[in-house]
């Protein structure tokens, strides 16, 4: 086989214990057309998730509505293993929402390109800055596990993607990710992104081929 990257860092064997696996398949994964996953469906795939040995298990968006909460809260009474967590859109009533489905952690989606910063939120960079940094602080009072997302990261300038990554670690972020929300990066985007949020702090990837 043809060794197309050579010696490059970046392609160096990763020891096991520096690899964490995060499971969305109960969330993003019933956005594709067509699935509808009931919930004793995600019940089973959340056992299996767990003896597969995941690490972290996004069971769901509890500010969807009542029944999704009730669905979070059966894959969170199952005892598992894994960390179970909840997506959360950047208000603080979404975070009280997924506490009240007693999971371990929130995924928390804080707008990261200038598009969804300027025209999704109608908002500044600064102020998102300031507001991811209250919004971390309120989940980990909580005592929460807490993952920062840079939506839309793979179109964001990146010495801002640096400080908003930079300001949720400060804040107690656990881990920052710069998600590929639209599909848009490329294999050198993606290794220049990574290799710099990487100084931060423990840093996931969240990719689409969509």
């Amino acid at each position: 086989m043809a060794d197309l990257f050579g010696d490059h860092p970046a392609t160096a064997p990763l020891d096991d214990r520096d690899v964490r696996f995060l499971d969305t398949t109960l969330r993003d994964g019933e956005q594709a057309p067509g699935v509808s996953l009931s919930p004793d469906e995600k019940a089973d795939i959340a056992r299996e998730l767990d003896a597969a040995d995941i690490d972290v298990i996004e069971a769901g968006s509890a500010c969807t509505g009542p029944g999704e909460r009730k669905t979070i809260s059966r894959v969170t009474d199952l005892g598992l293993e894994a960390r179970v967590t909840s997506f959360a859109r950047g208000v603080e009533d979404d975070i009280d929402l997924a506490v009240e489905c007693d999971v371990d952690g929130v995924n928390l989606v804080v707008p990261a390109s200038d598009r969804h910063v300027e025209q999704k939120v109608g908002t500044t960079r600064e102020a998102v800055v300031e507001r991811t940094v209250e919004l971390v602080e309120y989940a980990k009072e909580y005592g929460l596990w807490v993952e920062v997302l840079g939506e839309d990261g793979s179109r964001a300038d990146l010495e801002f993607l640096e400080e908003l990554m930079g300001a949720a670690v400060d804040a107690g972020a656990d881990r920052i990710c710069a998600p590929d929300t639209v599909g848009h990066a490329t294999p050198d985007r993606t290794l220049e992104v990574y290799s710099r949020l990487s100084e931060l702090g423990p840093t996931s990837t969240h990719t689409h081929d969509d």
